[in-house]
């Protein structure tokens, strides 16, 4: 007698790095509908995080008892385990099981049995193959801040013709100006990367420092007044306000902040998510940022 098998992934991952979307209706149903036009036997095996049953809306009319149920928890770490006794320790593949091991482990928040990486270094092949990706990791995380700006930037200037300067690890973009004393000031808009990406607004001649927020209020009180005025009115995340600076964090798509010190989660997404999240930081700063105040300052 022939089999069908055929499989249903369903779960969350619970650090946020990875979501299985909800399985819609009668999902489940459909594949028995598929198997029972094959004319052939067939089990569906549902696999979830801890061996939970579907919800009835994705089962429809099929039979139950077509229907197994199966665990990361419960056969899949079996499995594993399983693995691991009949493979040489000092083998790469125990290593490589070792590691799924692992990951099911954390993806299950089973804190306390989770393997420390370093124990999957087990022989001096392994060492050297750990320091290769060590060094290729920490080269891949020193290009993806300057990948970033650099990208952001041609958006900014596709779409605005304001004076924008691209640094190593920040981009300058000068909105307004005010003469005083035979000297020019400018209102800048500044996208930085200091251990996160975040922006700020403050006044300065060309290519020098900021000015104290009380200095600029001092040497030109009505421009600056107004500026401050307008930024305040922006659609913008949280303000914070530094002797020189008004500036507020810059976030992704999720909604979660860029933080290059620590590697975040949101950071390590930028190695496949480049073009869409340089997209959307560019876009999001034109429109909310640069197009408003702009508008206002040529009326």
């Amino acid at each position: 007698m022939s089999y069908i098998f055929c499989s249903v992934l369903r779960g969350k991952y619970l650090n946020k790095s990875l979501k299985f979307n909800n399985l819609g209706l009668d999902i489940i149903g459909r594949y028995d509908k598929f198997c029972k036009k094959k004319g052939k036997d067939y089990l569906i095996y549902y696999l979830t995080l801890n061996g939970s049953m579907p919800e009835k809306q994705s089962i429809g009319r099929m039979n139950s008892e077509k229907l197994c149920l199966i665990s990361f928890e419960k056969h899949i770490l079996n499995w594993l385990q399983a693995c691991m006794y009949i493979v040489d320790n000092n083998s790469y593949s125990y290593s490589f099981v070792k590691q799924y091991d692992a990951s099911v482990r954390h993806m299950l928040e089973l804190e306390d049995e989770v393997m420390k990486v370093k124990d999957l270094i087990i022989s001096t092949d392994m060492a050297k193959t750990a320091l290769l990706i060590k060094n290729g990791f920490d080269e891949k995380m020193k290009e993806l801040p300057e990948e970033l700006l650099k990208n952001t930037t041609k958006i900014l200037k596709r779409k605005s013709k304001l004076d924008i300067q691209l640094y190593d690890n920040f981009v300058d973009i000068y909105i307004d100006e005010i003469e005083y004393r035979k000297k020019t000031y400018y209102l800048l808009f500044e996208l930085v990367i200091d251990h996160n990406l975040y922006a700020c607004f403050g006044f300065c001649e060309y290519r020098e420092r900021f000015l104290l927020q009380t200095e600029a209020e001092k040497l030109f009180p009505k421009f600056y007044k107004s500026c401050i005025k307008q930024i305040e009115e922006l659609n913008l995340p949280q303000l914070h306000y530094s002797p020189r600076s008004v500036w507020f964090y810059i976030e992704n798509t999720k909604g979660c902040k860029l933080n290059f010190k620590e590697n975040s989660d949101s950071v390590l997404e930028l190695i496949d998510e480049m073009d869409v999240q340089s997209k959307y930081i560019g876009e999001n700063i034109f429109y909310n940022v640069l197009k408003p105040l702009s508008g206002y300052m040529k009326n």
